[in-house]
């Protein structure tokens, strides 16, 4: 990762030492259970909840660190998708930052988007990234977001009061029963044998 964006991201975040009194919010797992056979790959949502609706005054969100953890030996990460609503990072609207570890991963955004566009682009519940996993064996493991750091377009602190988590199911892909299986080459054979008697060869 550029150093040099991992440094503005911190120094963005540097702001939220200051606390504002505001309603806490809430970062959830969508959905909170999964189950998937082994190679699949699946997603869950990371979704915000909890903002004070416009005007009252807004707590928008325009910056995020989060830690989430997970059991490696049952999925691994395949990549972090960052939603919109704190501006496109494509367009250069938003820094973004994934630092990935074993059972671990750090994904953190800067919006550079002025307040009152935030306050115009979020809801109170929306999606600030989406996770994706492969299921590597057959195995449990718990999505657990174990930090979070957010922060309002202005540089100020909001409170979570809640920290969400998904139960993860690996089963090992399904293998076809010994009976049809048999069934299956029982009618393999019998086809084969018609066949060639109506070719006149013997069976």
């Amino acid at each position: 990762m550029n150093p040099n964006l991992k440094t503005m991201v911190l120094g963005a975040l540097v702001f939220l030492a200051l606390v504002r009194p505001a309603s806490s919010i809430s970062i959830d797992l969508v959905p909170a259970a999964v189950s998937s056979a082994v190679g699949d790959t699946f997603s869950v949502n990371v979704v915000v909840s909890g903002l004070v609706p416009q005007g009252s005054p807004r707590s928008e969100v325009g910056a995020f660190d989060l830690d989430l953890t997970f059991n490696s030996a049952a999925v691994s990460l395949v990549s972090v998708a960052f939603g919109v609503l704190l501006g496109n990072p494509g367009s250069g609207e938003a820094l973004t930052s994934v630092v990935p570890g074993s059972g671990l991963v750090n994904f953190a955004e800067v919006s550079l988007l002025p307040s009152a566009t935030l306050d115009a682009l979020q809801p109170d519940t929306f999606t600030l990234a989406t996770l994706s996993f492969q299921a590597t064996a057959p195995g449990t493991s718990v999505l657990s977001l174990s930090r979070a750091v957010v922060g309002d377009g202005s540089g100020l602190a909001l409170p979570v009061a809640s920290l969400g988590a998904a139960d993860v199911t690996a089963s090992a892909p399904a293998i076809p029963e010994p009976r049809g299986f048999l069934l299956f080459v029982i009618g393999l054979a019998t086809v084969g044998a018609f066949g060639a008697r109506r070719r006149g060869v013997p069976s």
